[in-house]
């Protein structure tokens, strides 16, 4: 009998400006902008609803100094799913933006890898370099979890449901895992911080924040060239292509980031589907997001959208602005994203993206 078919949704809930230099062992020769998105995963299929890691609040947002765009159950909810009804969440490892938000989830049985928990309870976490990215107040949720008996521990590549499947890696922390999940488009393993950046792997540099780098090395030789058609998360996506666009001049550089504004703008409106022609609206700030966020109707949070998009739009783009257009009276509506810059010498440019939804 074959395996089921899944969908995967990727949910994006934070950001975080920060420069290449920061993302690579070693730093970054060519050193510029390369921020960082954060997301969570829903995989559906097979008559069950699976959540891959649970994010942090816009209070440890407002700790870490990262930008909180909305609490990941929001994110889960505008997809039709009650954080408080689920029933299985894969930790993949126990950092802060993976692990917090766990007690949302009060209905879940929480899967996790024996290794982490030695690890994020053991003698490693006495040093800075290694337990600079828990937060204790989520590991001990977790161990207080483990005596309700709400976790299931695997040692090492286990199948929890047929079709997906936990796989050690390491690297990153001890005992990080991985997830692979059978879709309509073949396997896809959701790599977690296996690699945060398509560099780190094509170029073969770790992330600064690693526990071995022989795992790391491990992971690059054996499961990403020979096993898997990678997509790998925490905070994947065009960044990797930074490095080309910082040798190409400014202009290469400003498009880049017209191509990301754009692409989180689309974000955006698939995660807050129920919005429609709003973002076609006044930006306002709503209080939709951050430390003391309300809970917004789908068009206050599209306000809210609209004006944080411009403002990073305009601290980003030289004469930078954005503007959004919507056609049709019912969905799928069409939605075209249009950024508009001043390039060197005065030259007006422009980016546009076409969505429907």
């Amino acid at each position: 009998m074959s395996a089921p078919l899944h969908e995967i949704y990727a949910i994006k809930y934070a950001h975080h400006a920060r420069r290449a230099s920061e993302n690579f062992i070693g730093g970054d020769p060519h050193d510029g902008p390369m921020p960082l998105d954060y997301f969570v995963w829903l995989v559906r299929g097979g008559g069950r609803e699976l959540v891959v890691d649970t994010g942090f609040s816009s209070a440890m947002a407002a700790k870490r100094g990262r930008e909180h765009l909305r609490c990941p159950t929001h994110g889960l909810r505008l997809l039709g799913v009650d954080a408080a009804s689920v029933k299985d969440v894969v930790i993949t490892h126990l950092h802060y933006d993976h692990v917090g938000n766990f007690e949302l989830f009060p209905a879940a049985t929480l899967h996790l890898q024996d290794l982490e928990m030695q690890y994020a309870t053991g003698r490693h976490m006495r040093e800075e370099r290694y337990g600079g990215a828990f937060e204790v107040e989520d590991v001990a949720g977790v161990v207080r979890r483990v005596y309700a008996g709400r976790v299931q521990f695997h040692d090492g590549d286990a199948e929890l449901f047929p079709g997906i499947s936990l796989h050690l890696i390491g690297g990153h922390t001890m005992g990080l895992q991985v997830v692979r999940v059978s879709t309509r488009r073949g396997s896809v393993v959701l790599a977690s911080d296996a690699s945060h950046f398509y560099a780190n792997m094509e170029q073969v540099r770790p992330f600064p924040i690693v526990y071995s780098t022989n795992l790391f090395m491990r992971f690059h030789d054996q499961w990403f060239y020979l096993q898997f058609l990678m997509l790998a998360v925490g905070m994947l996506g065009i960044a990797g292509l930074y490095v080309t666009t910082l040798r190409s001049g400014g202009g290469a550089i400003y498009r880049m980031h017209a191509v990301n504004l754009a692409a989180d703008l689309a974000d955006r409106i698939r995660a807050n589907r129920g919005a429609n022609v709003a973002y076609a609206g006044a930006a306002a700030n709503n209080n939709c997001y951050g430390t003391g966020s309300v809970d917004c109707a789908p068009a206050l949070m599209a306000a809210n959208d609209l004006l944080v998009w411009q403002q990073q739009i305009a601290a980003i783009l030289p004469g930078g602005n954005g503007v959004v257009a919507v056609v049709g009276a019912a969905t799928p509506f069409t939605y075209t994203i249009t950024i508009n810059w001043t390039e060197s010498g005065g030259v007006a440019t422009s980016y546009a993206l076409t969505l429907q939804i």
